[in-house]
C-alpha cells in the first residue's frame, strides 16, 4: 500500500475514533446532566413538601396558642370575678358577723364552691410560675372563712354567745387576710395575663 493511502487510512481511522469518542462523551454527559436534573427536581420537591408541612404545623400551633390565650383570659376573668364576689361577701358578713343572715352565709359558701370547681375544671390553663400560689392562697383563705361562718351558725343555734364572739374575732381576722390576698391575686393575674408569652399548662 502506498504511503499516501496508508496515511489516509490512519487519518480517517483517527477521525472516526475521535468522533466516536466525542459522541460517546456527549451522550454520557447528557445522561449525567439529565440524572442531575432529575435528582435536583426530587430534592426541590422534597424541600417544598417539607416546607409546606412545616408551614401547616406552624399555622396549627399558632391557632392553638391563640385559642389557649383566649381561653386563659376567660378563665382568669372568671376567677377574678368570683374572688371579688367572695371578698365582698366576706366583708358584708364580717361587718356584723354575729347577726349575719343565712342567705349571706349560703351565698358565700356557694361562691367558694364555684371557685373550687372553676380551678379544678380549668387546672390545665395555669402556669407553674404564674398566679397558682396567689389563687391557692385566696381559695384557702375563703375556705377557712367559710368554716368559721359554719361555726358561728352552730354556736348561734346553741345560744353560745361566748363561742360566737370568739368566732367573730377570728372571722374579722380572716377577712382582713382575704382582702390582702385579693389584692395579691389581682395584681399577679394582671401581670401574668400581660406577659408576652403567658401560656398556661400546669395543674392547680
Amino acid at each position: 500500500m502506498p504511503l499516501s493511502d496508508l496515511f489516509l487510512v490512519l487519518v480517517t481511522s483517527a477521525t472516526v475514533s475521535g468522533l466516536a469518542t466525542f459522541i460517546l462523551k456527549m451522550y454520557y454527559q447528557h445522561l449525567l446532566d439529565r440524572k442531575l436534573q432529575i435528582e435536583t427536581e426530587k430534592i426541590k420537591s422534597t424541600f417544598a413538601a417539607q416546607a409546606e408541612r412545616l408551614k401547616i404545623a406552624l399555622d396549627i400551633q399558632r391557632d392553638e396558642q391563640k385559642e389557649l390565650a383566649r381561653k386563659r383570659l376567660e378563665v382568669y376573668s372568671e376567677i377574678v370575678e368570683l374572688a371579688y364576689r367572695i371578698k365582698n361577701l366576706a366583708r358584708d358578713t364580717s361587718s356584723d358577723v354575729i347577726d349575719a343572715n343565712k342567705t349571706s352565709a349560703d351565698s358565700f359558701a356557694t361562691n367558694v364552691l364555684e371557685l373550687e370547681n372553676t380551678l379544678f375544671k380549668n387546672r390545665l390553663f395555669f402556669d407553674t410560675e404564674g398566679s397558682t400560689k396567689e389563687i391557692h392562697d385566696f381559695k384557702n383563705g375563703a375556705i377557712s372563712y367559710n368554716v368559721v361562718l359554719g361555726d358561728i351558725a352552730h354556736f348561734k343555734a346553741n345560744d353560745d354567745e361566748k363561742g360566737v364572739k370568739a368566732k367573730k374575732r377570728k372571722a374579722a381576722a380572716i377577712y382582713r387576710n382575704i382582702d390582702d390576698l385579693f389584692v395579691d391575686l389581682h395584681r399577679k393575674i394582671m401581670a401574668v395575663t400581660s406577659s408576652p408569652n403567658p401560656l398556661l399548662h400546669t395543674k392547680v
